[in-house]
């Protein structure tokens, strides 16, 4: 699960043809509000929904097309759809191993909304929590952050468990949004070992079982 040192995050702006866009679009306009989740909206300002057939069907036809940019065979593993307002913000993270290779996918927007990316870093497994953990992260030098400007209808590859990523507060507007579809994918062959509820059967050590595990 731990991600090449020289892996660079790719911009894609082919990975779907107008058609499939705007059939993503329609898909998108059909979903009611309360279908989503909102147990995020007020830490993230998003509404979400996990794993709807028709992106999931949409996913699987990515596989092959994300192993040969990652350069490695992958499966795909869970992807949600992610409605942010006006209040929308990511703050600076690493996302569990079942995240390994992540494709954000922006549907619609009212505005560009940059996503800063770091290089591959060593997981985090001995971080010290600071005051200001947040910009310690953002401000250290040897994460080298990107900036990425996603446009409607482009994605961007990058690996979410090895690469810090951020977004800064969206554009105060009343009608400011930003509506994002994340495709998650494995390495092939991993899905039972990238669940750690799996861990205590795997690796034989009791002690895992009954720990409560949440990406």
């Amino acid at each position: 699960f731990r991600t090449d040192p020289g892996f660079k995050s790719l911009t894609c702006t082919d990975i779907f043809d107008p058609v499939v866009h705007q059939k993503i679009i329609t898909r998108v306009d059909q979903i009611k509000q309360n279908e989503m989740t909102a147990y995020e909206l007020e830490s993230f300002g998003r509404h979400i929904l996990h794993n709807d057939p028709f992106f999931t069907e949409i996913q699987q036809s990515l596989t092959e097309e994300v192993s040969n940019r990652v350069g490695e065979k992958v499966e795909s593993c869970y992807n949600f759809l992610s409605i942010y307002n006006n209040q929308g913000i990511l703050k600076p993270h690493m996302d569990a191993p079942d995240s390994k290779w992540t494709l954000d996918y922006c549907v619609k927007q009212s505005e560009i909304w940059p996503i800063y990316l770091s290089k591959v870093k060593e997981w985090p497994e001995l971080f010290n929590e600071v005051e200001d953990w947040e910009n310690s992260i953002k401000n250290d030098p040897t994460n080298e952050f990107q900036e990425f400007h996603l446009k409607e209808g482009e994605g961007l590859i990058f690996s979410g468990s090895s690469q810090w990523h951020y977004r800064d507060k969206i554009k105060a507007a009343n009608d400011s949004f930003c509506t994002m579809l994340f495709f998650h994918f494995i390495p092939h062959g991993t899905k039972e070992l990238s669940n750690p509820n799996n861990w205590s059967k795997i690796f034989n050590v009791p002690e895992l079982a009954g720990i409560v595990y949440s990406n």
